[in-house]
């Protein structure tokens, strides 16, 4: 098992607040929801904590689900683990990958990263717990964005052309004087991938399969590594990972009618609720 490829898609989270998990940990539980609303303006954040307080946080999900993929969105741990939890007992991740190679479980003593993620062996369970010690600045607050145990859907080999658009929902209102008050709102996300003259089977049986899905999934852009585009901009971004639906009817084609010239398709992905 490796980390390869371009875009990444995922299941919905197993913890996800559409599937009402339960949570806990050792201090805020008041913030808790902030780690499954899948926004990276809200946080979870401890209390009274410091670099010889060990902290956790538990996502127990409305049943045993599969997982295989695990991310960190947004943190400032340094010295941290996370379990699944096997008949009452936590059990380690086994064969865990990162992009820097292969680890025996996810247990991290010198983290300088402020998004993880793991790939691992496929598990089921009911709940996960992260235990953090020590932050990357000594003794401060530990805080988490987003926590998403889910598994992949697929991930593109190739790169089919992506245009991304970020709606605001603007409202704006005239005053007398001719000056605008205009507001802003979160918003949504839509992301079109155009395949063009495109050979890749694999990627197209997987647009196939996102057009047929009857569940939303989680796009992640940079396919958990930011360092293959030019610019670290806003939608390509380690933590930027939306949960889309295909909106579109299938429109493919070959170009020009001739089979042997390459394949065309469409599909608009528009974030969901």
């Amino acid at each position: 098992m490796s980390i390869n490829g371009q875009v990444k898609f995922l299941y919905k989270s197993a913890g996800d607040k559409s599937r009402n998990p339960v949570l806990s940990s050792s201090t805020n539980e008041s913030f808790l929801n902030y780690l499954v609303d899948r926004l990276n303006s809200t946080y979870w954040i401890s209390s009274g904590s410091d670099d010889t307080t060990t902290e956790y946080i538990e996502i127990e999900f409305d049943q045993p689900r599969s997982i295989d993929r695990l991310l960190l969105i947004k943190n400032n741990f340094k010295d941290f683990n996370a379990k699944y939890d096997i008949l009452g007992s936590w059990t380690h991740f086994s064969n865990v990958e990162t992009l820097e190679g292969t680890q025996t479980n996810i247990t991290e003593t010198d983290n300088a990263k402020d998004t993880n993620y793991y790939q691992f062996d496929s598990v089921t369970t009911q709940k996960i717990r992260i235990e953090i010690l020590k932050t990357q600045t000594v003794d401060q607050e530990k805080y988490l964005y987003q926590c998403i145990p889910c598994e992949e859907f697929g991930t593109f080999e190739y790169w089919p052309i992506i245009r991304t658009t970020s709606t605001k929902n603007k409202i704006s209102s005239q005053l007398g004087s001719g000056k605008k008050i205009i507001n802003n709102n979160h918003g949504a996300i839509r992301i079109d991938f155009d395949f063009k003259n495109y050979m890749g089977d694999n990627d197209l049986e997987l647009s196939e399969l996102l057009i047929n899905a009857s569940e939303p999934v989680l796009v992640w852009l940079c396919g958990a590594n930011e360092d293959q585009f030019t610019f670290n901009r806003e939608g390509y971004r380690l933590e930027d990972i939306y949960l889309c639906k295909v909106e579109n009817e299938d429109n493919a084609n070959f170009t020009d009618g001739f089979y042997k010239a390459g394949y065309n398709r469409i599909i608009q992905m528009f974030e969901h609720v």
